[in-house]
């Protein structure tokens, strides 16, 4: 049986949770995936700039993030598509693997700038 995803947010209710990743679901009885720790998230933002990225989860941050520490709700969207990454790698390996977080960056961002 294949994991579902169901995605409810209340109206106006806005979360930016910036740490979407396999290791922060729970599967429920019925197979429905429900997204936990939210030691990182902010309730109520439209955008969160960090000057750092220290202790962030590099391989799952949108490039956007990468490049001006910029979080919204559309980074958590990148993050979710990793997450969908990890789940048909059935969670045997971290995205982008053998690689350093530098590595991982840098090639991100040469795939977005059309660098290959």
């Amino acid at each position: 049986k294949f994991p579902k995803f169901e995605i409810y947010v209340p109206g106006g209710f806005k979360v930016i949770h910036r740490d979407v990743a396999a290791r922060n679901c729970l599967l429920g009885k019925e197979f429905e995936v429900k997204i936990s720790d939210f030691g990182m998230s902010e309730a109520d933002a439209n955008v969160i700039k960090l000057d750092k990225l220290r202790n962030m989860p590099i391989k799952w941050l949108a490039p956007e993030t990468l490049r001006q520490g910029i979080f919204t709700t559309k980074t958590d969207v990148w993050s979710f598509g990793v997450l969908i990454w990890e789940i048909f790698s059935h969670c045997r390996t971290d995205p982008f693997p053998g690689e350093t977080n530098t590595q991982a960056k840098d090639k991100v961002s040469r795939a977005i700038s059309g660098i290959f």
